[in-house]
């Protein structure tokens, strides 16, 4: 029984452990040592100046605009009202340059307006007179001569019959005067009337004709008189703009004597918290000299080292945790920002070492992070593309190639493959397999091409 069993177990195919081929992004750890920094600033006056007044204390929050300190400004004070006053000065000459013209122009243009006008009915004229009077105005003439003469034989019919009248003592002296005006009048018409159709009739004489052109020479001598007034708006522009220019220096050196006066004071660029002040009432400090230091503890970033073989494994918009020494057992979420596309040398190294610098912000700091303080930042970045992946115990390595043991049927088959990135745990194939395949990852040290194995799947 015994020799039974031992050849039952020699016979017995080998057993194999096999993992399934599947598709996915090869990820791998990285860490990298950082410095917790943030925005600083100092603050210092642009020119010599005594300190009056220091209106915050240090550690103390303060916002944007809020005035920390102030210098002695007296001096200016009397150099803003002068130049207030000059710009004031300017202004009023510009208006009254502005309406001087304004009001020269206006005139100038009615004057050329009425001479076109004068030019135009002038000119009128004369084509009248030169032309004579047309056939239906000389009809027009002898209707109006007839009608008159109508009109004036009933008037001289009533007349003498009102005179009759009045002889007899039957119409009163009002009537007959009535009656008499009525007769003058309607004479003094037909007079008129007859004397139009005559000059109509007989046309223009040489000095009706004369006077029609003299009156043309005459409106067009206004009209270019007028016109040429329009030269004279030159100086009055000229002065406009002398007087714009000055506002404009005016305003210039006003705005100038504010500004000098407000930088008499300093004050807080953004929302942040007071670090250190320098300087005491009445103490005199230089240009350049630091009086004030902040600190804006919202605005935290790290910036963080990462070695060179790191390089290729992060990438920004990578989720890391970031922990620090000072604040042990407690962990933040944070995301890497920029990364900067050079390496360079790390400072104060000794040797030749190359780092990759990268910027990584915090989703919410916490008060603790100060800048300063040293942070180690961990994460796991994919070194390629999504490809296909197998366990790396199941690639064995020769000189000049690779291959994995695949699984059909029962029986094992060698399967020469292309490798590309690796870590200890998976390594990413390019060629030779397909997914769904099963590779062995243990039990692979006997195998031989075609073997039968009995295959335990994992």
């Amino acid at each position: 029984m015994g020799i039974f069993l031992w050849q039952r177990s020699v016979n017995r195919p080998p057993e194999v452990v096999a993992v399934q081929v599947k598709r996915g992004t090869l990820t791998t750890p990285y860490s990298a040592e950082g410095v917790v920094k943030g925005w600083q600033a100092t603050l210092s006056p642009p020119a010599s100046a005594q300190v009056v007044e220091v209106l915050v204390r240090e550690g103390e929050a303060v916002r944007v605009g809020q005035t920390l300190i102030r210098f002695w400004e007296q001096d200016l004070v009397s150099a803003v009202k002068a130049a207030a006053a000059r710009r004031q000065a300017a202004l009023n000459a510009l208006r009254e340059a502005q309406q001087t013209y304004a009001l020269t122009r206006a005139q100038i243009q009615a004057q050329i307006r009425r001479a076109e006008m004068l030019v135009k009915e002038a000119e009128a004229q004369l084509r009248l007179v030169q032309s004579g009077a047309r056939s239906e105005e000389i009809e027009q003439a002898r209707q109006e001569v007839e009608a008159a003469q109508s009109a004036f034989d009933l008037a001289q019919r009533d007349a003498e019959r009102a005179e009759r009248l009045y002889q007899q003592g039957a119409l009163p002296r009002a009537e007959l005067e009535r009656a008499q005006q009525a007769y003058r009048t309607a004479r003094a018409r037909l007079r008129a009337a007859e004397a139009r159709l005559t000059q109509l009739q007989r046309g223009a004489r040489p000095e009706e004709l004369e006077a029609a052109r003299a009156r043309v020479e005459t409106a067009r001598a206004e009209l270019q008189l007028a016109r040429t007034q329009q030269e004279g708006l030159k100086p009055l522009q000229e002065r406009v703009q002398i007087a714009r220019a000055a506002l404009r220096e005016a305003d210039a050196a006003l705005q100038g004597a504010i500004r000098a006066r407000e930088l008499r004071a300093l004050t807080a660029p953004r929302n942040c918290v007071v670090v250190r002040i320098h300087a005491e009432p009445g103490e005199s400090v230089a240009p350049g000299m630091p009086v004030i230091e902040l600190t804006d503890p919202q605005s935290l970033w790290i910036e963080a080292e990462l070695a060179q073989e790191d390089a290729a494994k992060a990438r920004a918009g990578d989720t890391v945790q970031v922990s620090a020494p000072a604040l042990p057992g407690r962990r933040w979420e944070g995301r890497i920002e920029t990364i900067l596309p050079a390496m360079e040398r790390k400072p104060d190294s000794p040797l030749s070492v190359r780092i990759l610098r990268a910027v990584v912000k915090l989703n919410q700091p916490p008060p603790e992070l100060r800048p300063g303080m040293e942070v180690s930042i961990d994460g796991e970045g994919s070194l390629g593309k999504p490809t296909l992946l197998v366990p790396s115990d199941a690639v064995i390595e020769e000189p000049n190639r690779a291959y994995v043991w695949v699984v059909e049927n029962d029986s094992v088959h060698r399967r020469t493959v292309k490798l590309g990135y690796f870590t200890y745990e998976y390594t990413e194939i390019t060629e030779g397999l397909q997914e769904g395949a099963w590779v062995v990852i243990r039990g692979k040290e006997q195998l031989k091409e075609g073997m039968q194995v009995r295959v335990k799947h994992e």
